[in-house]
């Protein structure tokens, strides 16, 4: 856990003082953060597995390919859209995510 801080406030650092990002620094630190602690939780696991002549492959456990061209499809169209979703108000962001469902 102490590492894991450690990380953290480097990368907040990073991103608050020398970048000067302000809150957006903060969540670019917590991406940081995430990222770190998913890795060191799978080889964690991993080695676990291993233990037990089990082999664990990223491949079993990652999204389909069709979930990733719905992600980016949807993704697509709030960017092209993103100009009239205030006169859209919520329903936009609704129906969006709403197809994106359907579609995954």
């Amino acid at each position: 856990m102490g590492l894991f801080s450690a990380c953290f406030a480097l990368a907040a650092y990073i991103f608050l003082a020398i970048g000067g990002l302000g809150a957006h620094g903060l969540v670019y630190a917590n991406v940081v953060n995430m990222f770190i602690r998913i890795v060191w939780s799978f080889s964690f696991v991993q080695r676990f597995l291993r233990r037990q002549n089990i082999d664990l492959v990223f491949k079993e456990f990652a999204l389909r390919p069709q979930t990733y061209a719905a992600g980016a499809a949807v993704t697509a169209m709030f960017s092209a859209l993103k100009s009239n979703i205030d006169s859209y108000g919520d329903i936009l962001p609704f129906g969006l995510g709403g197809s994106y469902v359907l579609l995954v």
